[in-house]
């Protein structure tokens, strides 16, 4: 992969696919729990900038076999995401916020 996914100290994993033939590429998701004080870390290491507002409808897609894990992203106002679906590898990142002190990040890859 072209650029690992780094975090200040290892997340408490919730759910995560080590990876899905999906084509010609593998497909890599996972969801974890960080505290909100890695977020930034984790953000520059990743290298996500800018995030909007909201999940577009099709990223809840990504992670269906996460389950009921995955559905604050159909009905969070709260909740941001940045794609870079265009360049491999192609990357899809929401956040969710589970508590004052943490976030939920959903990470999806296409390799």
């Amino acid at each position: 992969m072209a650029r690992e996914i780094h975090f200040a100290r290892p997340p408490h994993v919730v759910a995560d696919q080590p990876g899905a033939l999906f084509g010609s590429g593998q497909t890599l998701w996972a969801v974890v729990d960080i505290p909100l004080g890695q977020l930034d870390t984790f953000r520059q290491r990743y290298g996500l900038r800018h995030f909007s507002a909201a999940v577009p409808l099709d990223i809840p897609g990504y992670f269906k076999e996460a389950g009921v894990v995955a559905d604050v992203l159909k009905s969070d106002d709260g909740n941001v995401s940045v794609e870079n679906a265009h360049a491999l590898p192609a990357r899809r990142v929401a956040l969710h916020t589970t508590g004052p002190a943490e976030r939920r990040v959903f990470i999806s890859v296409l390799c």
